[in-house]
């Protein structure tokens, strides 16, 4: 049988439909799939010594960024994604808050806005210190 034009955009119609068709259901497939077990680990442990007093460290908990930071009135564990646009907020030594670069959004320690665009608080997330270590969760 000889190839013509009408059989080639035929079957360059049906892959390009078959990608498309791929291209939409793997995300779907993605999110009905469980959540693996280092995703959704109930805590997570932090030596103290990675944390040092006066300053911050960013870590994932539950799949999502999270700062410590060993304040003066003990370790705080808040959501390091603003809730403006999603940027990740740093901990601002000198003024003991935290900041977000892209919108100059200013949080307190209890995640509280303090100024900038930011709509809500940042979420907090349950922290304590057992012995030499921190733990999230």
């Amino acid at each position: 049988m000889k190839e013509t034009r009408r059989h080639f955009l035929a079957w360059l119609v049906r892959i390009t439909g078959l990608a498309t068709l791929a291209g939409f259901l793997y995300p779907f497939i993605l999110y009905l799939k469980p959540l693996s077990s280092s995703i959704s680990a109930q805590t997570v442990e932090i030596p103290l010594e990675e944390v040092p007093p006066g300053e911050a460290k960013i870590v994932s908990y539950r799949g999502n960024p999270t700062i410590v930071v060993h304040a003066k009135e003990g370790m705080v564990a808040l959501s390091a994604v603003c809730t403006h646009l999603g940027c990740l907020v740093r901990w601002e030594k000198a003024r003991g808050e935290l900041f977000c670069p892209c919108h100059a959004g200013r949080f307190d320690l209890t995640g509280k806005v303090l100024g900038g665009p930011p709509p809500r608080p940042l979420p907090k997330v349950p922290v304590k210190v057992v012995g030499s270590s921190i733990i999230l969760g």
